[in-house]
């Protein structure tokens, strides 16, 4: 039996979500030690809590199970039902429209770890994921978005726990044995004592730190960068909150650590815990938190914290303070994602069930039958209601009645080091690409506007300078990811580097035969074999990545191709995903060589009627005819301007980034209904 009712958590959705762009979500930060729940009010557009209703904390010490054995115990399990019950019922009193949790550390250690928060979910219908260290790390960052100001590119998050810390950018994560924990042990030894290490002396601080600067990693150089704006992220018992609450300010430098330090000199706990008192008194937060035992770490905290700070040379530091993950789980727009129809839900679990007394809680996997995606998604909606029949009520507002699978094609670079003769993409009278903040402010604009894939194209993508930084930037905000690209530059170690944050590539290739590849322009005799091999490396990274790249391959047909067979060759590739475009003319980019290319009506039937058994083997052939390619892309130029084929050549919008991009899109044009009639939307999640 369910704990609680569907409808409580979900009721309304349908009306509100597309109503107004505020919404009640509820989170659970299912933790080692505790479980914690929030319930606030969120800005869909700007991925800020506007107001926090619910703020809980429960102690559940799951990770004393693991001390004693590998498993979560029965006893254990009902505890922390009893405390999601308890936060389900004192929360119940505001209109959640949608409720979703995760678990962490401890389950992924745990036998039946998965199988635990499994259970969960089916009792109190709602989805819980187990998480990767991976998104922790990108939890923690999230958290320090929505909770400062700070420019994406500028931003340094850092969470300090009692094993470890970690430092996360869009750039990257910096991972560090050493923590509270850790380094009270350290203090213990230093000062001879299997107890309170305190009271310390001046050059024993020193001597502490000079182990700690030696024993920390030596962080890597994108931390180093002086733009940089750290942000510390932790609860009342963290690092930051110990210099917070004795600097008795949330913003600190080096010196103001040390100084800190300097005043603890010689006290003992009772002394030290009394300070706490006196100075929370003073600020009026948290006085629960100041507790005597705590004393003995307080030191080691300031050490730690003043030793990484030097270690990776940060000026300046801002802490605020979390209740574990959920302030990113609240706003994480990759967790929150609406989808065009439900997926079950599953859980892998292991033969293993909680054993005492003969209780049997899980055996095998747990399958909830709940519209949610991969991740986990609380907030469902049927789209089909939102689609208008008549194809002309999008004319007036491209994006008035949004999709959930809008892609937009940034054609972010001019340049290409082939000369295909067909090619409509030139951009001659584009005079530069845009610089690197500009296309972080772009990918903004982007997401904001509700897109939910970028496909970067040229030029040659993989010429641009800043094509890394701007897939794992994109990622970061939320967007699915693909690629155009003719494979010349898609070396093993680029894709290494690149691949997670890469959704879908499309490789460029427009005939079998390599004589008729150099005649059109595609590469230089060899370009069937770079698209061999590109599809090979792809497929080798696919083997041990999270979640596989999927292979697309884009064809352009014309006069000289348009007889090939290539059945046998996509089915040997590995491809997905197939365009295959009759050429278009387009004035100013090809028309002087068109008319040699040109193919009509039939033939390009007939070369698709020729490759309609591939969708026996699962692969998607998308055929595109001109009327098809007309006005049902969204394409950006790579100076930032929408631009689309009007009557066979093109119209250019104003720059996006000064006139927003509904203005933009609304000069040039777009009609929905042809994106979706030609296959447009399609998800590129497996």
């Amino acid at each position: 039996m369910k704990y609680l009712s569907t409808h409580l958590f979900n009721k309304g959705l349908h009306q509100r979500y597309f109503s107004s762009k505020t919404i009640i979500r509820r989170v659970f930060d299912i933790g080692s030690g505790s479980i914690k729940c929030q319930v606030a009010t969120v800005d869909l557009k700007k991925r800020k809590v506007i107001s926090l209703l619910y703020n809980d904390s429960r102690q559940v010490l799951f990770l004393s199970d693991l001390k004693k054995s590998s498993r979560i115990t029965w006893t254990k399990f009902q505890e922390g039902q009893k405390a999601i019950s308890d936060q389900l019922i004192e929360s119940s009193q505001f209109d959640v429209h949608s409720t979703a949790g995760i678990g962490t550390e401890v389950f992924r250690k745990a036998e039946n770890g998965a199988s635990t928060l499994a259970k969960y979910s089916q009792y109190f219908d709602f989805p819980i994921h187990l998480v990767s260290p991976q998104e922790e790390a990108r939890f923690g960052f999230e958290s320090a978005r929505c909770l400062s100001n700070v420019p994406y590119p500028r931003l340094v998050s850092w969470d300090c726990g009692a094993g470890s810390f970690q430092m996360s950018s869009w750039k990257g994560s910096h991972f560090d044995s050493q923590g509270s924990g850790t380094v009270y042990k350290t203090a213990q030894a230093l000062q001879n004592s299997s107890s309170s290490p305190n009271p310390f002396l001046g050059n024993s601080l020193d001597e502490m730190l000079n182990i700690l600067h030696h024993n920390l990693k030596t962080p890597p150089q994108w931390i180093l960068n002086k733009e940089n704006i750290f942000i510390g992220i932790g609860t009342s018992q963290s690092i930051f909150n110990q210099q917070r609450i004795l600097g008795m300010s949330d913003t600190f430098t080096p010196e103001d650590v040390h100084k800190t330090m300097n005043e603890l000199v010689g006290m003992s706990d009772t002394e030290i815990f009394h300070l706490e008192q006196m100075r929370f008194a003073e600020e009026i937060r948290n006085p629960h938190t100041v507790k005597m035992e705590n004393a003995q770490y307080v030191i080691p905290k300031l050490a730690l914290l003043l030793a990484a700070m030097r270690k990776c040379s940060i000026e300046r530091l801002k802490f605020y303070q979390t209740n574990g993950n959920c302030t990113a789980l609240l706003t994480d727009p990759q967790l929150w994602t609406p989808r065009l129809t439900g997926e079950t839900f599953t859980f892998s679990a292991r033969h293993t069930d909680f054993s005492k007394d003969g209780h049997s809680i899980v055996d095998g996997s747990c399958s909830i039958n709940s519209a949610q995606p991969l991740n986990f998604i609380a907030e469902e909606l049927d789209l089909k209601q939102q689609v208008p029949r008549d194809r002309s009520a999008y004319k007036d507002d491209a994006l008035s009645a949004k999709s959930n699978f809008l892609t937009v094609n940034w054609h972010l670079e001019k340049t290409c080091n082939y000369k295909c003769k067909f090619c409509f993409a030139h951009f001659e009278q584009t005079k530069r690409n845009l610089d690197l903040h500009e296309g972080f402010h772009l990918l903004d604009a982007f997401r904001e506007a509700g897109f939910y894939k970028v496909n970067f194209a040229g030029g040659e993508p993989l010429l641009n300078a800043y094509l890394d930084e701007y897939l794992k930037y994109s990622k970061m905000i939320g967007l699915k990811t693909s690629i155009i690209t003719n494979a010349t530059k898609l070396t093993q170690t680029w894709l290494d580097n690149n691949g997670p944050f890469i959704d879908q590539i499309g490789i460029s290739c427009d005939s079998l035969d390599d004589a008729v590849n150099k005649w059109l322009g595609r590469g230089f005799g060899n370009h069937v074999e770079i698209t061999t091999r590109a599809f090979q490396r792809v497929r080798e990274f696919n083997k041990t990545a999270a979640i596989p790249i999927k292979i697309k391959l884009n064809t352009v047909v014309t006069s000289k191709t348009y007889m090939e067979d290539w059945n046998m060759f996509l089915e040997s590739n590995g491809v997905t995903r197939w365009k295959a475009f009759k050429v278009l003319k387009i004035k100013g980019e090809n028309d002087h060589i068109y008319d040699e290319l040109a193919i009509t009506d039939e033939q390009f039937q007939q070369f698709v009627d020729r490759h309609r058994s591939l969708k026996v083997g699962g692969l998607v052939m998308a055929p595109e005819d001109n009327d098809d390619m007309t006005e049902s892309y969204v394409m950006v130029s790579p100076d930032g301007r929408f631009y689309q084929n009007k009557n066979s050549s093109y119209k250019f919008s104003e720059p996006i980034l000064q006139v927003g991009v509904k203005d933009a899109l609304d000069e040039v044009g777009f009609d929905l209904a042809k994106f979706r009639a030609r296959g447009g939307e399609y998800q590129v999640q497996h």
